[in-house]
């Protein structure tokens, strides 16, 4: 396969499509189409060597560069669960570009800022805002240092009801009431009296912890009906009317109609509204899903406003390698969207490196 591909190989004639510059729309998608997966999928068939298959066997070799140790460094530290997701993208860099190793350190939160200052790591990985006491100890150095900061995906915690919940939106402290002990019935939302069902997912899970770090501590929540994952939670939400759960945003099928059943709570950081708000209010982007196919809002998930969530933040070092900086270019293109969302996470639009501007400001989620 190797020489069929070389350009110059004298054994080959090449297949060429001309567009004319004046061409309809019409002719422009057939050759987008043409070029793409899937032309190239009929032209294989047709004994055609495409561009597709040439760069699948490029990334193949490339593969096996990797596999066999080969590669340029690139230098990380950070959260434990950082390695997992570091060397996948790593690997999804190496299929698409060049070849690189990933030498990732998971570590605790202070030595891998210690680490990152002294210029033994070039990447920095942190999960949720520094620790009062990192900040308090590197924030001036971060700050000297200039390095660059990017929101590298975000983990968001939806709350799911039954459809037939007339619930739509819910203040912060409802939703604390409601897995505390201060509310046990949905007739403090308009409802009977009927018992709250909970729902949710071990506070070890990476959802769990962010949910009762956000709402509250674990210990001091009522019985929550714990689930092995958040399928498992959608499933019981969907058969019990009286039901209220936790689950990954990123684990919820982007096909509304899989999830006739349940419906999205849109969940205010403020205590407005604080019976809640039914449907006779207009429903936020949100909630107008699960109708005709429409997919589930993952722009007000990436909102600010959406108190349910953690960034997870990428800083640079101001001397990362060239290729270390084009690997974090890839990482935060449309390419690994997919990668982070296998692990719960949420990737933003591509955005623009941020200074570590303040102290504070760079050691805290934006």
């Amino acid at each position: 396969m190797e020489s069929a591909i070389q350009e110059d190989y004298p054994l080959a004639e090449p297949l060429v499509l001309y567009l004319h510059p004046k061409a309809p729309a019409s002719a422009k998608a057939f050759c987008d189409f043409a070029v793409g997966p899937e032309g190239s999928a009929v032209l294989e068939k047709l004994g055609f060597v495409t561009p597709c298959v040439m760069a699948r066997a490029e990334a193949e070799k490339r593969l096996a560069d990797w596999k066999s140790g080969k590669g340029t460094p690139v230098k990380g530290v950070g959260c434990r669960g950082g390695r997992l997701w570091m060397n996948e993208l790593a690997v999804e860099y190496v299929k698409s570009k060049t070849v690189v190793q990933m030498a990732y350190g998971a570590i605790t939160e202070p030595e891998a800022v210690a680490r990152f200052l002294a210029g033994r790591a070039e990447l920095l990985l942190i999960e949720g805002s520094l620790h009062e006491r990192t900040r308090s100890k590197y924030g001036e150095r971060l700050k000297a240092m200039k390095a660059t900061r990017h929101r590298l995906a975000k983990r968001a915690v939806a709350v799911v009801t039954h459809k037939s919940n007339p619930l739509n939106r819910l203040p912060l402290d409802k939703l604390r009431d409601i897995f505390g002990s201060k509310v046990r019935t949905w007739s403090d939302f308009g409802g009977k009296e009927d018992e709250i069902h909970l729902y949710g997912l071990d506070g070890r899970s990476p959802t769990g912890r962010v949910f009762f770090d956000k709402v509250l501590e674990a210990r001091r929540c009522r019985q929550v009906k714990v689930k092995a994952d958040s399928k498992a939670v959608l499933s019981a939400v969907a058969v019990d009317s009286l039901g209220i759960g936790f689950v990954d945003f990123a684990a919820i099928p982007e096909d509304a109609r899989s999830i006739k059943s349940i419906k999205i709570l849109d969940i205010s950081a403020d205590n407005a509204d604080a019976a809640g708000d039914t449907g006779s209010q207009e429903l936020s982007p949100l909630l107008r899903m699960l109708d005709g196919g429409t997919k589930v809002d993952l722009k007000t998930m990436l909102s600010d406003d959406y108190p349910l969530g953690e960034w997870l933040h990428l800083y640079v070092s101001p001397t990362a390698g060239a290729t270390t900086r084009d690997f974090v270019k890839f990482i935060l293109s449309a390419h690994c969207r997919n990668a982070f969302r296998k692990h719960g996470l949420l990737a933003p639009p591509v955005q623009k490196a941020e200074p570590t501007a303040t102290a504070k400001d760079g050691a805290a989620s934006p």
